[in-house]
């Protein structure tokens, strides 16, 4: 008959501690790379996500400059890039930083009252943030690449909420 090391005769079987803890950190594991391809988003949806949440997060710090330093300040755009103004004193808009260009594929869109605005290099800027904090309305959409059906809406209402969110 078989004996233990101890030399007592042992009829129980089961699994060791160690046994148990490497099974439970392969499920672990396992649970949280099927989590991860399931999630939904893709690189490129997750670089457009953060895209527009940058857009979003700059528009509320510089409403939020606006009204700290009694200015004005606008959002000028294009097709494929936007870049943030102050207007001064003389009523001339100056550029704060550089502009920033977007991927070729995406294009921004801007809606006023639902209606398509054309964007044209020479126009001043769109898109005002008053001294007083408040912002023209305005839904400005972030379009993926042609055919993948990615799009992102930034919203503002006159009181100077800024709204983001998935378009279906």
């Amino acid at each position: 008959m078989p004996k233990s090391v101890t030399g007592i005769w042992t009829t129980e079987r089961g699994f060791t501690l160690l046994e148990v803890l490497v099974t439970l950190a392969l499920m672990g594991i396992l649970t949280g790379l099927a989590v991860l391809s399931v999630s939904g988003l893709s690189g490129q949806d997750q670089r457009l996500e953060r895209e527009v949440q940058r857009l979003a997060v700059r528009l509320e710090h510089h409403r939020d400059e606006a009204v700290l330093l009694g200015e004005t300040r606008g959002l000028w755009l294009l097709p494929d890039r936007y870049q943030f103004l102050r207007r001064s004193d003389e009523s001339e808009w100056q550029a704060l930083g550089a502009e920033h260009r977007l991927p070729s594929e995406w294009e921004l869109a801007l809606y006023f009252e639902n209606r398509g605005v054309d964007l044209d290099p020479d126009d001043p800027p769109r898109i005002w943030l008053t001294a007083s904090g408040e912002i023209n309305p305005f839904e400005l959409t972030l379009h993926g690449p042609f055919g993948s059906g990615l799009a992102y809406q930034i919203s503002a209402d006159l009181l100077g909420q800024i709204v983001w969110q998935p378009l279906p």
